[in-house]
């Protein structure tokens, strides 16, 4: 804080010192001006313009900049962290398996779409599945339930998305529909839901108007569909035009 001075106005005007002499100091007597006399009490000095110039040239124009918003790095919770690892985990294994049957790494690719070819549903069944296959490798019951719930919510909101389809099916529900059978295959619910993933998928394959023969991804999903449902049609002795349909999601 910079010493302020108690000398009389008229001696601070002129920066010159004053005795503080009441009722008149020495130079206001000297020079017969009107003396104000000494300051007296407090003296309050706002010192901010000073300390904020001073501020901004100890740090340079550079840093007083304030954040920018793309300098904001939102961290992942632990719970996404995780799935992602899950998801990772199963992806590397499932297209492996699959790669080595068949040739395909239709399941590699699913997993690495793009934000803009994703959906909430099919984000949720891969992280089902995913959580589910890791659940049963390590043992892990309550990792399996949590799955488990995890399914079930997805399946909630794939059969909403399928009654709002008026013509033709998006692609994320082809893929949503596969990977719920996945899951069956990993921890099955009931005898005829892996039977009823699959139809539903292969049902809205032939309602798709897609171009199979450029859509590699799909095409290699529609060949795994007719493979899979002909295999289970041949395990059961059924007709594979006799399956439930994906009207029955609804």
């Amino acid at each position: 804080m910079p010493r302020r001075s108690r000398g009389c106005q008229a001696c601070r005007q002129r920066r010159i010192g004053c005795d503080g002499t009441l009722p008149s100091c020495r130079q206001c007597l000297l020079t017969n001006r009107l003396c104000s006399g000494p300051v007296q009490g407090s003296i309050i000095i706002n010192q901010t313009e000073h300390v904020a110039s001073r501020y901004k040239r100890n740090r340079g124009p550079s840093q007083c900049r304030p954040p920018s918003r793309a300098s904001i790095v939102l961290q992942p919770s632990p719970r996404t962290i995780l799935s992602l690892a899950f998801i990772s985990e199963f992806t590397s294994y499932a297209s492996s398996a699959i790669e080595a049957l068949s040739g395909h790494t239709w399941l590699l690719q699913l997993g690495n779409l793009s934000h803009s070819e994703r959906s909430p549903v099919l984000d949720l069944s891969l992280q089902a599945t995913a959580t589910a296959y890791c659940g049963m490798v390590a043992g892990n019951r309550s990792v399996v339930i949590e799955a488990t719930r995890m399914y079930g919510e997805a399946m909630s909101q794939h059969a909403r998305a399928i009654s709002h389809v008026s013509k033709t099916p998006t692609r994320t529900l082809i893929y949503t529909s596969v990977i719920l059978s996945i899951f069956e295959t990993v921890c099955a619910t009931n005898a005829s839901a892996y039977s009823t993933h699959l139809d539903a998928a292969r049902q809205m394959l032939t309602s798709s108007t897609a171009d199979f023969a450029q859509d590699q991804l799909l095409r290699q999903i529609a060949v795994h569909v007719h493979n899979q449902t002909v295999r289970v049609s041949s395990f059961h002795c059924l007709d594979p035009t006799l399956t439930v349909g994906f009207s029955s999601y609804s």
